[in-house]
């Protein structure tokens, strides 16, 4: 023992330095029931006392910024920021792992880079890539779920895969894998939303599950509409329909029944998605390749322009269909009548010449 200094329970120790560049320092040890130390210097800027920094002797729990902490570790400030930890390394910042035997293992990584070549630990982690400032997600050493840097959430397996359209894709779900890449499931009894589709704060449709069965319903509210009149040219424009039996080219061994789409859009255009012909552009947003302007054609690697393809909502053929058997139901019914009315005058005709 070097030094044992007794005193009554009001009584403590002081230890005062003379200024030093404008500043006194001092250690001062209170002899309260509480126990205290503290080390400050004239102006207070570091002070460790129990109120900024506390042990608690019966659960060894530590709180900085509380005396009543509720975790291990507990951390509570009246500002921004509770922790920051930053590492000279390449490959990470904070590494935090907890190992309370199988299956309770969980790593938490938090890096400057990793994200891309997998670094997330035997158990679950969060990587944060700072080379290309994206967020990703790891289970099992390997990399489930990321948010680029232009805020695409990418999910499954196959995360790398190319987005198609750089402007417009908010998620993309990609799975190597030949089984479901995504299962939505709701409660059961009564009928269920599972996707609804909103622009704006207008609902535009929703995939639906209910009775056994699915629904999938566009808006055709009749307080969405207005200037509503009958549909009266359904057989006409019917009849400029082009049903066609084809195959598609990924598919050679498979034909089917349908339409070829800029055939349909002069007739039914709300039936058609895009434009004949239409090739991929570079958009405003878009990082432009050196002698690249906005609206040039977009090229894969042989130089070929890339198809914009158009698509078709066959549903949207319906209406027409309903209108053009209604007028020709229209118009058997009047043969029906007239040939009625005929038969009766022959049936007169015959009666009187016998």
């Amino acid at each position: 023992m070097g030094l044992k200094i007794n005193g009554s329970t009001s009584g403590s120790i002081e230890i005062d330095v003379p200024a030093v560049a404008g500043t006194d320092t001092s250690i001062t040890i209170p002899a309260t029931s509480g126990g205290e130390f503290i080390v400050s210097d004239s102006a207070g800027d570091v002070n460790i006392d129990s109120g900024t920094f506390f042990v608690d002797s019966s659960t060894n729990r530590c709180g900085i910024g509380t005396t009543s902490p509720s975790a291990n570790l507990h951390v509570q400030v009246a500002g921004d920021e509770a922790i920051r930890a930053s590492a000279t390394g390449a490959n990470q910042g904070i590494w935090a792992r907890y190992l309370a035997g199988s299956p309770h293992d969980v790593d938490l990584y938090v890096g400057s880079d990793g994200a891309a070549g997998g670094s997330f630990g035997p158990g679950g982690a969060v990587v944060w890539n700072a080379g290309n400032t994206s967020l990703s997600f790891g289970t099992n050493n390997a990399q489930r779920m990321r948010i680029d840097s232009d805020g695409l959430v990418r999910c499954g397996n196959d995360l790398n895969r190319a987005k198609r359209d750089a402007n417009s894709v908010g998620m993309k779900i990609a799975t190597s894998h030949p089984q479901t890449a995504l299962e939505i499931e709701t409660a059961t009894g009564g009928t269920r939303y599972n996707i609804r589709f909103w622009q704006g704060s207008t609902e535009q449709g929703r995939i639906e599950t209910g009775s056994g069965s699915t629904t999938y319903a566009t808006s055709s509210d009749y307080r969405l509409k207005e200037n509503i009149v009958p549909v009266t040219d359904g057989i006409e424009r019917l009849q400029q329909l082009n049903p066609s039996r084809f195959n598609f080219i990924a598919h050679p061994s498979r034909t089917v029944d349908g339409f070829l789409a800029h055939e349909v859009q002069d007739i039914v255009p709300e039936a058609i998605s895009g434009e004949k012909d239409a090739v991929e552009v570079w958009q405003e947003g878009e990082e432009l390749p050196d002698g690249v302007s906005i609206g040039d054609n977009k090229l894969d690697e042989d130089g070929n322009t890339i198809p914009k393809y158009q698509g078709i909502d066959q549903s949207k053929l319906v209406p027409l269909l309903t209108a053009a058997l209604q007028e020709a139901i229209g118009k058997i019914e009047t043969l029906e009548t007239a040939n009625a009315s005929l038969e009766a005058r022959l049936t007169a005709l015959e009666g009187g010449a016998s």
